[in-house]
């Protein structure tokens, strides 16, 4: 069956940068590097098919509103590879065809991490050898609990092709599996390591880790994304482990010893009578949204959905719980607009006030009054009456906007302030203690070792050294929905 070179493999909208430089500088200091013309990221529609690498830009006053500007042959690219190991920007590199020794170098960001890394393996499969990197046919996974390390081949046993279906759940399985029919390894597995469910893969780099929790693509669902041919084993950027699945702690200790916890989700509907940027609505654009507060530290507003009371637990394998996870994770990535919290300075009750009810003065003629006041000459003074009106939940932003949500009932719009306070209070506090948490060991980096021995003496200095934690998470969580991570072990 024929392949048509025109089929499109992959598209979808992405930053794009484009420099010119020289093309043989890669072995020159970088302060040689010089390009002579860089471009700003714009966001442009990125049409991969099996010959051509297409990008198109969609200007406003233009028909059709599509503009080809850059049609890249694939095998004229001269280089591919990661731009950044740490959002995985990548970039191909194209000759000009005006200049034998100029090049243009084009810089990809997706929307996501993962979007990154299924656009580079896309492009890696459809590139010719000679402009990708070369993967290595063995994998090695490092167990640091067995201070071992285990190589496995990733070629098919009827040809030496490398196979790119293989997925980090079956090479754990397959290292388990290894490591319990050895009679010498057998028994510290049960010691050491544990259950099988307490483990997972993930890639380390430094003091950053990376754990493989998205198993299929967002834009096919039935497509495995958690490979182990991966950018980050192709460019041998990270290193693969099979490490405890440890969850970041939920409380907060504070400096005078207390604990402060961290407050349930609220979930509810609420009228907005503010536009996003404090502006006043009128009453034919009022709309009933779904307020949320799942999503650790940030408020969501979606559309009406049906709701249940219970709520999800973080470890539970329940039919019920994967099915309300299911539902807030649908809230979260369909909600019309995200807030903060932490840029929020505080909330408060307020009540519309209804517009004052003003009667003219009137001298009450004899006709219409009552009996009593038939002889009365004096006149009857106008008068005002203020009500109150619906509660209102008012949200003052550090930038000096306020947004307004209307509530059903006075009770509920109080549940609001005390949650939404907590949270706010809650989650500035965890930021505020991540970066302190931060701050001191990348400070604790500056000092070498040598300096540290002359100042504190050489026992304090190998202490310090044990100090330093093994992995420190600062990319991504494993649970995305609880935004869990795993704990930073310290040694004393």
């Amino acid at each position: 069956m024929e392949i048509d070179p025109d089929t499109v493999v992959k598209c979808g909208h992405m930053l794009c940068r484009r420099a010119v430089r020289a093309q043989y500088l890669d072995d020159q200091p970088t302060k040689y590097q010089y390009a002579r013309q860089i471009d700003e990221w714009h966001q442009y529609c990125v049409k991969l098919t099996y010959t051509h690498l297409e990008i198109y830009s969609t200007p406003a006053l233009i028909w059709p509103r599509q503009r080809l500007e850059y049609c890249l042959n694939l095998k004229q690219i001269t280089r591919f590879g990661l731009l950044s190991p740490l959002d995985y920007t990548f970039f191909v590199r194209y000759p000009i065809t005006e200049s034998r020794h100029m090049a243009a170098m084009f810089s990809f960001r997706a929307l996501s991490v993962t979007l990154c890394r299924e656009w580079y393996m896309m492009l890696y499969r459809l590139l010719p050898e000679n402009a990708k990197p070369v993967c290595s046919p063995w994998c090695e996974v490092h167990i640091s609990m067995l201070d071992m390390q285990v190589r496995l081949p990733l070629w098919s046993s009827q040809n030496s092709d490398i196979r790119y279906d293989i997925t980090l759940q079956s090479v754990q399985e397959a290292v388990l599996d290894v490591l319990e029919k050895d009679e010498r390894w057998s028994k510290e597995l049960a010691s050491k390591l544990g259950e099988r469910k307490d483990l997972a893969m993930c890639w380390t780099r430094g003091n950053r880790t990376e754990w493989v929790y998205w198993r299929n693509s967002a834009q096919h669902a039935h497509k495995r994304i958690d490979l182990v041919v991966s950018p980050q084993h192709i460019e041998q950027t990270h290193r693969l482990e099979l490490r405890h699945v440890e969850h970041t702690p939920r409380d907060i200790i504070l400096t005078d010893g207390a604990t402060l916890c961290e407050p349930p989700p609220v979930e509810g509907y609420l009228t907005r009578r503010t536009t996003f940027f404090g502006k006043q609505l009128s009453s034919t654009k009022l709309k009933r949204r779904r307020q949320t507060t799942h999503r650790p530290s940030q408020a969501y507003y979606t559309d009406c959905t049906p709701e249940k009371a219970y709520l999800s637990l973080y470890d539970s394998h329940d039919q019920l719980d994967k099915d309300e996870l299911s539902r807030r994770m649908t809230l979260m990535t369909e909600a019309s607009r995200i807030i903060d919290l932490t840029e929020m300075s505080y909330v408060r009750r307020s009540f519309e006030e209804e517009e004052e009810m003003h009667a003219q003065e009137t001298e009450i003629s004899a006709d219409s009054a009552c009996s009593s006041m038939a002889d009365s000459t004096t006149p009857v003074m106008g008068y005002s009456v203020r009500t109150r009106g619906k509660p209102l939940l008012e949200m003052v932003m550090n930038n000096g906007i306020v947004l307004k949500f209307e509530s059903e009932t006075p009770e509920t719009c109080d549940a609001w302030v005390r949650s939404l306070t907590d949270l706010s209070l809650y989650w500035r506090a965890q930021h505020e203690a991540e970066r302190d948490i931060q701050a001191n060991q990348d400070s604790a980096d500056i000092l070498s070792n040598q300096y540290q021995q002359t100042v504190k003496g050489v026992d304090e200095a190998v202490k310090d050294l044990y100090k330093k934690p093994e992995v420190d998470t600062r990319i991504w969580s494993i649970c995305w929905y609880t935004r869990c991570r795993d704990v930073v072990v310290m040694y004393d």
